[in-house]
Parts: C-alpha cells; sequence; structure tokens
C-alpha cells in the first residue's frame, strides 16, 4: 500500500481530503496511522540504497525503485533510515563516541550499579516504566522527561492523539521532573503551539519534537544556572489518558 501511494501520490492526497470532509461532517476528528518513515525531515545527507537481497529482481523492485520513491516524496533523508543505515538513538551515540548501555528495566540492580558509576549530574528518561525512588535519587539534580502535553492536563499516554480526539486548540510540550508518580514531577519548562485545523497525527507529533529539543536544552541550562522558577504541575488539576481503543477516533 505504501509503495502504491508513493507511486501515485495523488491517491494519498484524495484519501486525506476525503477523511477531512467526513472529519467536518460529522463533528469527530480523524487520526492517521502513519509509519515514522513517512514524516521525516529532508535534509543534505547522502542517500545510499541498502541492498537487502542478492536476487537481481527483488533488489530492483523492492530496494532500487523504493528508494527512488521514498527521495521523491520524502527527501534524501528517508532513504538511509527507511532502508536499514543505523539511524537509532544508540547509532548516533556510537557515531559521536558517547557510551551505550542496555537494560530490560531501569530500576534493576544491576544497571542502578553501573548508573552510579557514572555519576550523572542529571538524568533524561524516556522509558515507559514507572521509576523508582532509588532510580530517581542517583543524579543529584534531578531525573527529567518530555512530555508531549500541557502539564497537568493530559498525563500518561498517547498525548497527541488525545489532543486530536477532544478537539483542542491548543497543545505543547512539558520538561518536567520525574517523580513516583504518573507525569506528575515540577515543570521546568513548558512550550505552547496551536493544533491547526486539519491537523493530523503525525503532523502533531512533528511539532511535538520540533519543541522538544530546544525546551529539553533549556530546562538543562535552567538545572545548570540553578534557576528553581518552575511551574505547578497540581493533581487537582490533573487529566490522565490511556492508550486509546481500536474504534476511537476514525469517526466511528
Amino acid at each position: 500500500v505504501g509503495t502504491t501511494l508513493r507511486i501515485f501520490p495523488g491517491l494519498s492526497a484524495a484519501q486525506r481530503r476525503g477523511l477531512y470532509w467526513e472529519a467536518r461532517v460529522s463533528g469527530k476528528p480523524v487520526v492517521f496511522d502513519i509509519h515514522p518513515n513517512e514524516f521525516i525531515d529532508e535534509s543534505d545527507e547522502k542517500r545510499v540504497v541498502h541492498r537487502r537481497s542478492k536476487n537481481p529482481v527483488t533488489y530492483l523492485l523492492a530496494d532500487l525503485l523504493r528508494s527512488r520513491l521514498k527521495t521523491r516524496n520524502l527527501g534524501p533523508s528517508a532513504v538511509p533510515f527507511a532502508l536499514g543505515a543505523d539511524s537509532s538513538l544508540a547509532g548516533f551515540a556510537r557515531r559521536y563516541g558517547i557510551p551505550v548501555d542496555y537494560t530490560d528495566d531501569p530500576n534493576r540492580q544491576d544497571y542502578l550499579e553501573r548508573l552510579k558509576s557514572l555519576a550523572p549530574d542529571v538524568i533524561i528518561n524516556q522509558s515507559q516504566f514507572i521509576i523508582k525512588k532509588e532510580l530517581l535519587d542517583v543524579a543529584p539534580m534531578g531525573m527529567l522527561n518530555r512530555h508531549n502535553a500541557l502539564l497537568p492536563k493530559n498525563r500518561g499516554r498517547l498525548t497527541p492523539f488525545w489532543a486530536l480526539y477532544k478537539g483542542e486548540k491548543e497543545t505543547g510540550v512539558s520538561i518536567h521532573f520525574v517523580e513516583e508518580g504518573i507525569d506528575s514531577g515540577a515543570i521546568v519548562v513548558q512550550k505552547r503551539f496551536p493544533v491547526a485545523p486539519g491537523e493530523t497525527f503525525g503532523s502533531l507529533v512533528q511539532k511535538n519534537y520540533a519543541h522538544a529539543a530546544p525546551a529539553m536544552l533549556e530546562a538543562l541550562d535552567k538545572l545548570e544556572r540553578g534557576d528553581t522558577d518552575y511551574l505547578p504541575n497540581l493533581d487537582a488539576e490533573a487529566t490522565y489518558n490511556t492508550v486509546p481503543t481500536g474504534g476511537i477516533g476514525r469517526g466511528d
């Protein structure tokens, strides 16, 4: 399906127009399920075609053609990302000589001991685990988390989806301290932006990540300066979300 839509991008545009019309008529938002490869920013990275098979027919159809289509529609940087280059966070770290460690649970004692040996000043967390007190106490300046919502509203999971589902006009990114609760720590930095008409899940995630990195750098700078002018993250004003079920957000 993805390759067909790349060959005939007009089909994809027609589908989007039809769904936008349905959303306006029904008064319910439509959320697109989009693979991460489909919203990669263009850059000047060198185009690389990774050959995954010795079969010449497979190479022509599955690798070379797919590469050309992705380059045309998504930009050169989509090709190495999608076809096998190591564009993971671990791959980025290795390219810059940053040590990489793995664990299936950050609260495990063996991982805690390895982390303590590094003596970090601050920890940035992006795991889905509830962090326990022993791990929270490792870094003297605390542990930070990036949350794609305007806390204390929309604590919990998949917040860009819920912002669209609820028809919210504004959302944002919050950099907050991690506590033993769910998204409950004081807010160090918060950035707001509007939810545009016709916004999709993919476009909203793009906006979140565009604001997230500068917001995290600003938060780290505040910690380094000893600036404790934080925003409150009050439980009394909090709302909570879970992972949406299958029928939600599809105009049902």
